[in-house]
């Protein structure tokens, strides 16, 4: 079709798109490109449509059908997410979320087929257990000591272990800081937006966790969104969750049972009066040893009573002007050469790859599903399953 041609597009469905692009900040003038659309005082050609389509992440089809596209399981229970949090979640935690999920339905499928078994401790906590005692109950699941995250040398290693841990325990461990994998044209996922969030079912429960976030912070992002699981339930994890005023009586459980497990209260009290130190020094201190924030720190001192309301919210407001940025270690920040495949690969949970490597070795699962669910093109799901180890 020559792309100057002009095209027949229905109001009802260019209506749809303004819609959903609603909470997006998107250029005033594609906004009002697609009104004209919409009221039938201009019509589209060929070109523009695609144009708008790759500037606005709506598929190129989507502008050609007769009427609205009607919502899929995944986009209903995205809304039943976002009505929860009362929130207008952007087009790129929901595209995450819908990938995320279309990803744990296939690892549901193969399990079953495998007749793996389920993951028993899912559900097995109810927001009115003890919160220390709730922590114990995650610590003899996952076998761990009560000092397990201070044996690490850094906050990177104690989250590399937690992703394997995790995995190993039956968890889907997802990540990224992009929509998808594509890194060369900016749909960057936003982590004052979400932290991570967590899909339940007995089967294949997943964690996916905004790498845009600090290292400490994805580490309270993954045992928060851990304890979610061991409630049972589906969670959205983002700045307002930390809020140890919430009224929301399983977030705070969440965060008190989190903190337990990573700032136990017999090792915070024991350790803080070793040092005669300026109380900065002291969270500081603390928050090295422990391989978590500061924030952390200060909350749980504050829970404790081991500081007061003054002293809290002082040291919060020095925290304020802090780039958390310079908590990160990311790819971009080493000056060294890392093979695209093997960002998919750390990206990606093991155990899924590995199950997507065995099914389409078996021809279960077709190489365009495979794709699909990898969001690769041919050479690069190849170079993937490469470094995929049977």
């Amino acid at each position: 079709m020559p792309k100057s041609v002009e095209i027949e597009v229905q109001p009802d469905v260019i209506n749809w798109i303004l819609n959903r692009i609603a909470n997006e900040e998107i250029n005033q003038n594609i906004l009002e490109q697609l009104k004209s659309w919409r009221d039938l005082t201009a019509k589209p050609r060929y070109a523009e449509i695609e144009k708008i389509s790759k500037k606005i992440h709506i598929p190129f089809g989507t502008f050609f059908l007769q009427k609205p596209p009607k919502e899929d399981k995944s986009t209903i229970e995205f809304r039943t997410l976002n009505n929860r949090n009362n929130t207008n979640y952007s087009l790129n935690l929901e595209d995450t979320y819908k990938k995320m999920r279309s990803i744990q339905d296939w690892m549901t499928d193969f399990k079953k087929d495998e007749s793996e078994e389920s993951v028993e401790f899912i559900g097995s906590l109810t927001i009115d257990t003890d919160y220390s005692q709730a922590a114990q109950k995650v610590r003899e699941t996952l076998e761990l000591n009560e000092d397990w995250n201070t044996k690490f040398s850094s906050p990177e290693r104690l989250f590399s272990k937690i992703q394997a841990l995790l995995q190993n325990n039956g968890i889907l461990f997802m990540k990224n800081k992009f929509v998808g994998v594509d890194t060369h044209h900016g749909r960057k996922l936003d982590v004052n937006e979400f932290r991570a969030f967590a899909l339940t079912n007995t089967i294949a429960p997943l964690i996916f966790i905004n790498q845009n976030d600090s290292i400490t912070g994805q580490i309270f992002s993954s045992i928060h969104e851990l304890i979610h699981l061991f409630l049972g339930e589906d969670s959205l994890f983002s700045d307002s969750s930390l809020n140890t005023n919430s009224h929301d009586l399983t977030e705070t459980f969440c965060n008190k049972v989190a903190a337990e497990l990573l700032v136990p209260k017999n090792l915070i009290t024991e350790k803080w009066g070793l040092e005669n130190e300026a109380l900065t020094d002291k969270i500081n201190r603390l928050a090295k040893y422990f391989n978590t924030s500061r924030q952390v720190i200060i909350y749980r001192a504050s829970d404790l009573d081991l500081i007061n309301k003054t002293e809290k919210n002082h040291l919060l407001a020095q925290l304020k002007g802090y780039d958390f940025n310079l908590d990160k270690t990311t790819d971009e920040n080493k000056n060294v050469f890392i093979p695209y495949s093997a960002k998919l690969k750390a990206r990606m949970d093991k155990n899924f790859l590995k199950a997507l490597k065995k099914s389409v070795s078996n021809g279960d699962t077709s190489y365009t599903e495979a794709m699909h669910l990898t969001k690769t093109n041919v050479q690069n799901f190849f170079n993937l399953m490469e470094q995929v180890s049977d």
